[in-house]
């Protein structure tokens, strides 16, 4: 499967609070839940690779902090990583237009909680 040539970006939303998944995520975010050991963002992450993307913006808000301290600047797992803090809570467009100077012009959308099979 292809994705595109011009597709060099993955972008992915792990801002939400998390509140139907309470109390697990009153301290970890839900992009973190591990599933088999492994955080569930490291899947996401993992997947992307398969399609040849390298450079990742992961937006965060709510304990934004933990997903930055796993994953750091993402050469522990073959990946270019940078972050995006939302200071408060601002919805998928408001999450990107706060991340607008660091998008390329074209990339890869995903939700932090989603699933994507391979």
């Amino acid at each position: 499967m292809s994705i595109g040539k011009k597709v060099t970006q993955a972008v992915i939303l792990t801002g939400g609070e998390g509140r139907r998944l309470r109390p697990i995520t009153e301290t970890i975010p839900k992009s973190m839940i591990p599933i088999k050991g492994k955080p569930f963002l490291r899947y996401q992450l993992d997947l992307i690779k398969t399609f040849g993307i390298n450079e990742v913006l992961i937006l965060v808000g709510y304990l934004g902090e933990e997903i930055i301290k796993y994953f750091k600047d993402g050469k522990k797992f073959g990946l270019q990583i940078d972050y995006s803090f939302e200071k408060q809570l601002l919805g998928t467009a408001g999450a990107l237009k706060n991340a607008e100077k660091k998008l390329n012009n074209y990339f890869l959308l995903l939700n932090g909680d989603h699933s994507c099979p391979n």
